[in-house]
């Protein structure tokens, strides 16, 4: 989201995640994105929650916090990785790649990955989903988010040069459904700059990101 005036060697570093700092201080349930990924996750019982591409753990804690359930996060940035234990102690933050998750076969319950496959290019796109499989249990639920790349408001206002290979709907439902069945697809934002109601009144009037629940 937004766009990055500067590229460095380290695109991932404290310019780039300042972008998203007004989302640790609000109530994420006002952001649809967050409060649809809530719905599908919370659970009668606590469950492990893996959170690929997780930033500075901001999804995880509150998820985790709400379920009362365990959160691992890896992310490729050292940035991140820094900064997360210090916001979040009650999570853990390891360093890593997507296509390389340092997990053992069906130990999660849930995979998020909210907003990175964007970030990959194709074949990494492809090795990110084949260990996200691999971690999760069976009848384990992933909960994958991009951005739509024909969206109007992705072409108006998405402009990030650490975005790889944006994905239309068509383009990434056959990719998940190498591994996975889909269960649910929805378009929605992450727009949290605003009251809820126009936070959720945006989403409706300019959707951005394609949000889709499946099962291993």
């Amino acid at each position: 989201m937004g766009t990055l005036k500067i590229m460095s060697k380290n695109p991932y570093d404290k310019h780039y995640f300042r972008r998203y700092s007004h989302y640790l201080s609000r109530d994420l349930a006002e952001i649809p994105l967050f409060a649809k990924i809530w719905e599908w996750v919370s659970q009668d019982k606590p469950i492990k929650i893996l959170d690929v591409g997780c930033g500075i753990g901001y999804l995880l804690s509150w998820l985790c916090r709400k379920a009362g359930s365990k959160g691992w996060g890896i992310d490729s940035s050292k940035e991140a990785i820094n900064r997360a234990p210090k916001l979040y102690p009650g999570i853990r933050i390891s360093l890593g790649k997507a296509t390389n998750l340092p997990f053992k076969n069906r130990f999660f319950d849930c995979v998020l990955m909210v907003n990175l496959i964007e970030h990959l290019e194709e074949e990494e796109q492809k090795d990110a989903l084949i260990e996200t499989e691999r971690v999760l249990k069976d009848k384990g639920i992933l909960i994958l988010s991009t951005p739509e790349r024909n969206s109007l408001y992705t072409k108006l206002m998405i402009h990030d040069p650490t975005h790889q290979k944006e994905l239309t709907k068509k383009e990434l439902l056959p990719l998940i459904e190498k591994d996975f069945q889909v269960k649910e697809v929805i378009y929605t934002n992450a727009i949290g700059r605003f009251g809820k109601k126009a936070n959720f009144f945006l989403s409706q009037l300019m959707p951005a990101d394609i949000l889709v629940k499946a099962e291993k």
